[in-house]
């Protein structure tokens, strides 16, 4: 609903994203994987302000809608679309994370219900993430999450009508394009680039800051 320039949670988001990438390039110690655990805990506080901001529009639009049914009706029917759409990738991005740090500690049943990142034994575990992520075939939970994010993007480009501003942040925010091919000649996908030969916790923090990108472009 509001865009254009960056606003200080977006530029916090892009900052932290920067930080994460910096720290993939230092050798995993635990120090540095306790500032991954850090900036994770940052990021779902910021998912968690986006949310609450968004439920007050949510609300205002519904008392818009219950006073001019007319008028407001036809936003409120969008809106709940978004609504639903937005919760539906937020909750698989969560099983992705739960998924993985429930293997990496070998926790079953019960057990999955209360894993955290903060209780995880192995936040160095670079097998794991890749395992369920990419997959031996290529073919894991991150082509699912991509196609996923892809196809939220597209429906939220179907109603942002004209207004540039907003299509542009959307397609930025949630781009899930495979990268260039780099200098050693090798073509990786998106999903290898966000989720191989990466330590649980780095993968489990971009997986958060995936869940902020969403949110804030639900809020857009």
């Amino acid at each position: 609903m509001g865009h254009g320039k960056e606003t200080p949670r977006q530029k916090m988001i892009g900052m932290m994203y920067l930080v994460l990438t910096c720290l993939l390039a230092l050798n995993v110690s635990k120090d540095v994987l306790n500032a991954f655990f850090l900036v994770n805990e940052s990021l779902n506080e910021t998912t968690k302000g986006f949310n609450e901001k968004t439920s007050i529009l949510y609300d205002a639009l519904f008392k818009a809608a219950s006073q001019n049914p007319a008028k407001a009706g036809p936003y409120n029917d969008k809106a709940k679309q978004v609504k639903i759409r937005t919760q539906r990738i937020i909750d698989s991005l969560q099983l992705c994370k739960d998924t993985i740090m429930a293997k990496a500690d070998h926790l079953t049943g019960k057990n999955i219900d209360v894993v955290k990142p903060d209780s995880i034994a192995s936040k160095d575990n670079n097998n794991v993430p890749a395992e369920i992520m990419v997959g031996s075939t290529g073919k894991g939970l991150g082509t699912i999450m991509k196609n996923s994010i892809a196809k939220y993007r597209e429906y939220l480009l179907t109603i942002a009508g004209k207004d540039s501003g907003l299509i542009k942040s959307i397609d930025k925010t949630l781009d899930t394009k495979d990268p260039k091919m780099g200098a050693d000649g090798i073509k990786h996908t998106w999903e290898a680039e966000h989720f191989e030969h990466l330590p649980l916790i780095a993968v489990v923090t971009i997986l958060t800051q995936l869940q902020a990108a969403v949110r804030n472009t639900e809020s857009d």
